[in-house]
């Protein structure tokens, strides 16, 4: 028998809730309650045509697989790689979700799979080494670049945060940063580093530069393209290792299931070394709001969605 569930259709127009078919699981798939979802810019962007979105889920299962996993009643968080999160109700595999320890709560698991799971990547991608290094990161004030801040400090790392607005400082600051650069063109840089880890998301004059202040076996990762013109990467050579690396987290999970990762998260949430600024956007009824929130830069950290 079809089921039929409500989910969010995003149109040129903006998010509308629509009536749709909740396709039946295999044998290794979920059917998971949602309760929240955030949002993530790269599904906020008007597409040309509707389309069904999310990739941030957290709620409860309702139908377990049957091949095990989590039992009916588990809180989960999931990265929905199908991208069909923004719904009553999802179907997942069970490699992309992670069972919740009770210190969780269903509103700081919906803020991580995305955001952390890359800033996660960026960490990874130094190959280790990092305990006592220095880290430069951008981006702090969003998801990303906040996550990708404690898990450098957490990593025993040397912390330099990189900001456009000296009100950004003390944001900064409270992640953990341990020192922060003012600058919108890199040319605040000079001086700072080496770098053993870049973590970035931004080109131009600033990728130019933070590539510049890299050590000799150090490398920069990209995570996202947001503009910022032409970077030039002459200065890595000469670096003697340096590399320039990115990171997609598609990618990511085909070789590492996102339950490996996500459950890395959740053990450094519950160990006190990473946290979640969640800001409450309300119900998905008034999604519209929340989506020109985050495309107008009007909060820090993650905006989180409530469902039904």
């Amino acid at each position: 028998m079809e089921v039929k569930i409500r989910a969010v259709s995003l149109g040129p127009e903006g998010p509308t809730i629509v009536q749709r078919a909740l396709r039946q699981p295999g044998p290794d798939e979920i059917v998971m309650r949602v309760q929240r979802f955030s949002l993530n810019a790269g599904e906020c962007h008007p597409p040309a045509a509707p389309r069904f979105n999310g990739w941030d889920v957290a709620g409860v299962v309702e139908q377990a697989a049957n091949a095990g996993g989590p039992p009916v009643g588990a809180r989960v968080v999931g990265f929905c790689r199908a991208r069909e999160g923004w719904a009553e109700r999802v179907v997942m595999p069970i490699s992309d979700v992670a069972a919740l320890p009770d210190e969780v709560s269903v509103e700081v698991a919906a803020a991580l799979p995305v955001a952390a799971g890359t800033a996660l990547a960026t960490i990874d991608a130094a190959g280790g080494g990092l305990l006592g290094s220095k880290v430069l990161v951008s981006g702090v004030t969003g998801g990303v670049g906040g996550f990708a801040t404690q898990l450098a400090r957490a990593a025993g790392c040397h912390v330099t945060a990189l900001v456009r607005r000296s009100e950004q400082v003390a944001y900064a600051e409270g992640l953990g940063a341990h020192e922060v650069v003012v600058t919108t063109d890199g040319s605040e840089l000079a001086g700072h580093g080496p770098f053993r880890l870049v973590s970035t998301a931004v080109g131009g004059s600033l990728l130019t530069a933070s590539l510049a202040c890299l050590s000799h076996d150090g490398v920069a990762v990209i995570y996202a393209s947001a503009g910022g013109g032409e970077a030039h990467f002459g200065s890595l050579i000469g670096k003697g290792r340096a590399t320039l690396r990115g990171v997609n987290l598609y990618a990511v999970s085909q070789v590492e299931p996102p339950s490996h990762w996500l459950a890395r998260l959740l053990h450094l949430v519950v160990a006190g070394k990473l946290a979640a600024e969640v800001v409450d956007l309300g119900s998905w009824e008034t999604l519209a709001s929340g989506i020109e929130k985050l495309r107008s830069r009007g909060y820090h950290g993650k905006g989180i969605v409530s469902v039904g």
